[in-house]
């Protein structure tokens, strides 16, 4: 068990942050006495922060420390040191240290911190630190202390200015009470353990349709891997089928291709025997056309050779002389080039040097106009004619501010010494009127006024005197007695009737409980009953009956899930053949696709090459093998039709004639005759021809490569036919089987949901059921126990006998209030006889005064009439000053108009002058710079002129002479050409010579040739390759059919089988081990449901009848102390009420505290007095402490005799007393009272239990210290 035995303080409001100020705490009982204001209640606000960290009330910003201003320091340290014992026996002490400063020019602003403290256990004369931060702090020394922090705060250590809580408004009330009962603690617990229930009733809904679920697919997943099984057999057995196709396949590409290679020998002949008879026709052709037009020579080859060589070597001669004349045009060309841009540079140049020349001229006749009109030194003597014109307007306005400044001296002089002459009469008229009224007081009047009013208190005070009202209240308080002694008899009688009465209080207790629980189920079991039997009635079509309401609603249930199976199976099925169709669907578009895609591929193969329909396709092979024959044809006759056209050109030229007609030709046919044949020589050449031959035989090796591409085309055509008319039939197949599996869900879906609407009366219909039984139960034993209690033979229960009993105690209540206000008034004629004695008393001192200040008058009137007489005097001076503040107030003001006016001309004075002297310095800079630009253009400008004239006319001699050189080298040039032509002319001719002496060899080589080759077996080679060829298409093309059919149908094979296996991973992944798992959950789930339902039952339970045990014990040890206490008979009893609600949100508690005024429960706030409030408040404090502090048996009152008469302060001392006698024995007892009332310490009879008191007062700084001192002492003051 826990104790204080020790509390140190420093810096604390009034304590003194210097010293520690330290008090012992004692068992049972410690003494703490003092004047107000002396810092009493500090020691209760320590002992609150200490052990629970929080501030005393409005004590923010640092108002709990000690004020650096007051301190006269910049930094205060504030210290709680708390010494006690834990709940576990050890030595432990608490330190709180706290920080006020003081800001720097921030007047009252002031700077609060808490600072770390420290938590230390003393074991074995060691000090071990537990911990240092405060919130670890505030948590943890409740914990030691035994008791929560809502006690700590409410209980035993309340402030003064919160101790009254008990009977605030009802939201405080419930909050603090719910705080010390923690009641937040098991209201979180089982809100926890409902919203747990809650949310596993919600989860184990949703596991139950899981484990359906996962039943469900797991037997679709078996389904699905027997068709997999199925499918990849079908697609194993035609993946071998397709691989024998491409073996056949490849052989006979293979064959096509040797007999292509075994082949190529008779195209080459062909193809070589075209292209030597081309060659010979044209070789042909040009032989005759160079016979025709050429000058044949007889010199041997050599010599022809020589003089070839000879005529090149001239001419190349010729064109070097030539290109070296171009050469030296060019040379010139660029020298005139640059002579003309020199030109135009210089050109530039000679218009900005004239227009320099042109502004030297302006300017000299600008400079020398300002030299006539401008006088040197004009601007020197204006500027000193304004300074002396400026120095004595200063001198005038500072004679005239000295003036001004003359007057107002005077002025303000005045003005001090008529306020000085104000002050005094006001002083004078001041001391008249108090002598006035000194003299009034003495008057005659009142005299006799207060003179008559001593002989009306006379009067009373012997009327009162007689005694007939003492003597009556005497004769009622014997009456009194009497009857107050009947009525103690009748009490007893009472008591005794209940005593006997006593043996039948279990059952009867019974009896109420069992009535008390019958109320409570059938309202239950009644609004439970409305809430869900319209339900019942809308689902089942009859209305609740408790009896057969659970068989019915199990019956329908079991319909309602038979039909939601058959619903479930036949969507089940449909959803199968749905998803089969969808397959299916999903499988003949992707094959429709696929088909097209690969169309797409072979018709953009084909369309790459053949231009047109695929029907054209051999059209365009033996179109495309002619021109190749064609090509190579004309490949190999180039030579001899060139030879034929440059002969036939060459004739016309010589003999306006054709060469193949021998027809005469104009001169305008011949020269369109020559142009067309050199244009058709310009365009054909041999690599022209070669390329040709070149993309021919592309072309035909481009068509020999979309052979393939064309009959795979041409296959898919008709492919495609017949899986679009597949793919429309399964399209529209899956649209019915949509609708059918729609219907289909929305009747499972119809039925599911009706029969949850009924599971979920499943638990309501039972309880109704469970609940009537119950019901029934209850008023079977209900019926037994009164049979039981009429064999006693007492009619009358023992709450009717505590009921009379109460009334008697009320009655013997209001006697002893009847005799209790005799008695007051008894005493209060007393008093008031006591009271008229001292008025008496009063009024002879006061009329005595009167008579002696009668005489003091004669000289009052003297001093009155001397303060009248200095008053007029002060006031003609009062005029005096103010008629000459207003002479001096006059001539300020003139003499600042004057000074204004002077300032003002000064001004203008001095614009106009600056003014002045601001053109003539224009006009002078003018001046100079005109005579630095002059100077400036003679130095530099003058001489560049002639220089660049010129260099001007040596430019233009230079453009002559080169233009003379040009001349010459283009006359030059034009000979040159004229020899080079010559040279080639001559060249030609012997060229062609030449070329007719080879051309006669070739023809006889050609001839040789042809001889040679064999071209008759060659065709016969052709007509076989042709025939064979064809034979190995066809069959590549059948067996290329076959191939891709058997393709397609295992690609639509694998495509269910990857779907299968899709559905299998995505859909049914670890679809057992996830059915198994569910299961295990669900029964986890619903055990665990079960277990917290019990549990929950139990602790609410629990909780409910700790809450009554605490309750009951409360209002019992108030009831005593109340008794022991209250001495007035207006409220017989107080209880603390406590109402249960039963909200959606789980239950609550609410408290007030009630009275009882003869048998009549009345809220106590709002119609008790001050004094009542007080001592209810101490007393529900002391009896939670009772209740809530077995671990912590100390509580701390706080000058508890606030508001309380002398009776009741003395009632509330025997009331401690007997609380200490009864407690004294308990090691962890402790009993602080606080107060300035050191009577009422006295009636504790504290020299029982303790030998010393504390006082605290205040020293000689006004700094609290706390002196122990004996106890004899404070009974002798």
């Amino acid at each position: 068990m826990s104790s204080l035995y020790k509390l140190s303080i420093s810096g604390i409001r009034s304590f003194s942050p210097t010293d520690h100020e330290t008090i012992q705490f004692g068992t049972p009982l410690t003494l703490i006495c003092g004047q107000n204001g002396c810092g009493k209640t500090t020691i209760i606000e320590c002992l609150k922060y200490a052990t629970t960290g929080d501030l005393p009330p409005n004590s923010k910003g640092g108002a709990f420390v000690n004020d650096p201003a007051v301190a006269d320091r910049s930094l205060v340290n504030a210290e709680i040191k708390l010494g006690f014992i834990s709940v576990d026996g050890k030595s432990m002490t608490v330190t709180r240290n706290m920080q006020l400063a003081r800001k720097r020019g921030a007047r009252g602003a002031n700077t609060f911190k808490t600072l770390e403290g420290q938590l230390a256990v003393m074991a074995r004369g060691h000090k071990t630190a537990l911990s240092t931060k405060n919130a670890e702090l505030d948590a943890r020394v409740p914990q030691y202390l035994g008791a929560s922090r809502a006690v700590l705060e409410y209980v035993i250590f309340c402030h003064q200015d919160d101790s009254l809580w008990p009977l605030s408004e009802a939201g405080v009330l419930k909050k603090r009470f719910d705080e010390i009962f923690e009641a937040s603690r098991f209201t979180k617990v089982l809100d926890t353990i409902k919203t747990l229930r809650k949310d596993m009733a919600s989860d184990i809904r949703l596991i139950e349709q899981s484990v359906h679920h996962a039943q469900v697919d797991q037997a679709r997943a078996r389904k699905i891997r027997e068709k997999l099984a199925a499918s990849t057999a079908q697609a194993e057995q035609y993946t071998g089928q397709i691989a024998d196709l491409t073996v056949q396949i490849e052989r006979l590409e293979r064959e096509a291709e040797r007999l292509f290679s075994s082949n190529q020998a008779f195209q080459r002949t062909l193809g070589e025997h075209q292209r030597l008879s081309l060659v010979r026709e044209n070789t042909r052709a040009n032989y005759d056309r160079l016979e025709r037009s050429l000058d044949k020579v007889d010199w041997p080859d050599d010599e022809l050779a020589r003089a070839l060589a000879q005529c090149s070597g001239d001419q190349e001669k010729t064109r070097a002389a030539l290109e070296a004349a171009e050469a030296d045009r060019a040379s010139a060309a660029e020298a005139m080039s640059d002579l003309q841009a020199r030109f135009h540079a210089l050109t530039r140049e000679e218009g900005l040097l004239s227009y320099k020349q042109s502004q030297y001229g302006e300017k000299v006749a600008r400079l020398a106009e300002l030299e006539k009109t401008t006088t040197q030194g004009e601007l020197a003597a204006r500027q000193k004619t304004l300074d002396t014109a400026l120095a004595a307007k200063d001198h005038e306005i500072a004679e005239a501010s000295t003036r001004l400044r003359a007057a107002q001296s005077s002025l303000a002089r005045e003005q001090q010494s008529r306020a000085h002459y104000m002050r005094e009469a006001e002083e004078c008229g001041q001391r008249a009127r108090e002598l006035r009224q000194k003299v009034a007081l003495a008057s005659a009047d009142q005299l006799d006024a207060e003179r008559g009013e001593l002989e009306t208190l006379r009067e009373k005070r012997a009327k009162r005197s007689s005694g007939a009202r003492s003597d009556e209240l005497q004769a009622q308080l014997a009456r009194d007695k009497i009857t107050l002694a009947r009525l103690e008899v009748e009490n007893d009688d009472m008591v005794s009737k209940l005593a006997s009465a006593s043996s039948s209080a279990e059952l009867q207790t019974r009896r109420d409980v069992l009535r008390s629980s019958h109320t409570r189920k059938k309202n239950s079991w009644r609004r439970t009953v409305d809430a869900h039997g319209p339900q019942f009635q809308q689902l089942l079509g009859v209305d609740l009956d408790p009896a057969s309401a659970p068989e019915r609603l199990e019956s329908r249930i079991r319909e309602l899930e038979a039909a939601q199976k058959k619903d479930a199976a036949a969507e089940q099925s449909a959803r199968e053949e749905w998803s089969r169709a969808a397959a299916q669907m999903q499988s003949a578009e992707e094959n429709l696709a696929a088909a097209r895609q690969k169309l797409s591929q072979h018709t953009n193969a084909v369309s790459a090459v053949l231009e047109g329909d695929l029907s054209e396709y051999e059209n365009a092979v033996s179109e495309a093998e002619e021109d190749h024959r064609a090509a190579v044809f004309n490949l190999n006759t180039f030579e001899v039709t060139r030879s034929y056209q440059l002969r036939a050109v060459e004739i016309a030229e010589k003999s306006s004639c054709c060469t193949l007609c021998s027809r005469s030709m104009s001169e305008q046919e011949k020269n369109r005759f020559v142009q067309d044949l050199q244009a058709g020589l310009k365009a054909l050449t041999a690599e022209k021809l070669r390329a040709d031959v070149d993309a021919t035989d592309r072309d035909v090796a481009e068509l020999a490569a979309i052979r393939v591409d064309v009959v795979q085309a041409r296959k898919l055509s008709g492919e495609i036919a017949a899986l679009e008319a597949k793919a429309a039939a399964s399209k529209s197949a899956h649209a019915d089987l949509s609708s059918s599996l729609e219907a289909l869900e929305a009747s499972l879906k119809k039925t599911t949901a009706e029969l949850s609407s009924l599971q979920s009366l499943r638990e309501p219909v039972r309880a109704i059921a469970s609940d009537s039984a119950e019901i029934d139960k209850l008023e079977a034993e209900i019926k037994e126990l009164e049979g039981e209690l009429g064999d006693w033979g007492s009619e009358v229960p023992v709450y009717e006998l505590q009921s009379l009993q109460k009334q008697k105690a009320a009655e013997l209540r209001a006697v002893r209030q009847a005799v209790s206000d005799a008695t007051d008034e008894f005493h209060f004629l007393q008093k008031d006889a006591s009271r008229l004695e001292g008025q008496i008393k009063d009024k002879q001192l006061l009329i005595s005064n009167l008579e002696k200040a009668l005489g003091e008058t004669i000289s009052l009137q003297g001093r009155i009439t001397e303060q009248e007489e200095l008053e007029k005097s002060l006031k003609a001076k009062i005029k005096e000053c103010e008629t000459l503040a207003t002479e001096h107030e006059s001539l300020c003001t003139s003499l600042t108009k004057e000074v204004e006016e002077l300032q003002r001309s000064r001004k203008e004075i001095e614009e106009s002058a600056k003014k002045e002297i601001a053109a003539l310095k224009a006009e002078s800079d003018t001046l100079e710079r005109l005579r630095a630009d002059i100077k400036e253009y003679e130095e530099k400008d003058a001489a560049v002129v002639e220089e660049n004239t010129r260099k001007l006319e040596e430019v233009q001699k230079e453009i002559e002479a080169s233009k003379a050189t040009m001349e010459n080298t283009e006359a030059r040039i034009k000979q040159l050409q004229a020899e080079v032509n010559d040279f080639k002319e001559r060249e030609r001719q012997m060229r062609d010579n030449m070329e007719y002496r080879q051309l006669e060899k070739e023809l006889d080589r050609l001839e040789e040739q042809l001889n040679e080759l064999d071209v008759h077996n060659a065709e016969v080679e052709k007509e076989r390759y042709e025939v064979a060829s064809k034979k190995l298409r066809d069959q590549i093309s059948e067996l290329t059919s076959s191939l891709y059919g058997k393709e397609g149908e295992v690609k639509q094979i694998r495509d269910q089988i990857t779907n299968f296996q899709k559905e299998l991973e995505t859909e049914f992944k670890d679809i057992d081990k996830q059915y198994h798992k569910e299961w295990v959950k669900l029964q986890t789930n619903m055990l665990v449901s079960n277990d917290l339902q019990t549990y929950s039952q139990a602790l609410d339970k629990a909780i409910m009848k700790y809450h009554s045990m605490k309750m009951d014990e409360i209002n019992r040890i108030l009831r005593e102390l109340w008794n022991q206490t209250y001495k007035g008979t207006d409220i017989d009893g107080i209880e603390i009420k406590c109402d249960v609600s039963n909200s959606g949100k789980g239950r609550s508690y609410n408290y007030r505290v009630v009275m009882y005024k003869k048998s009549s429960e009345l809220d106590m706030r709002g119609r008790c007095s001050a004094g009542q409030k007080v001592l209810t408040s101490i007393l529900i404090r002391l009896a939670l402490a009772e209740c809530f502090g077995q671990n912590c048996g100390m509580i701390a009152l706080d000058e508890p005799t606030t508001n309380l008469d002398v009776e009741n302060a003395e009632s509330l001392a025997a009331a401690l007393n007997n609380i200490i006698d009864f407690r004294k024995n308990q090691k962890n007892f402790q009993l602080i009272v606080i107060t300035h009332d050191e009577k009422f310490l006295s009636h504790i009879n504290g020299d029982s239990y303790t030998d010393n008191f504390y006082r605290i007062e205040r020293n000689e700084n006004q700094h609290s210290v706390i002196k122990s001192l004996p106890i004899h002492l404070m009974q002798d003051d």
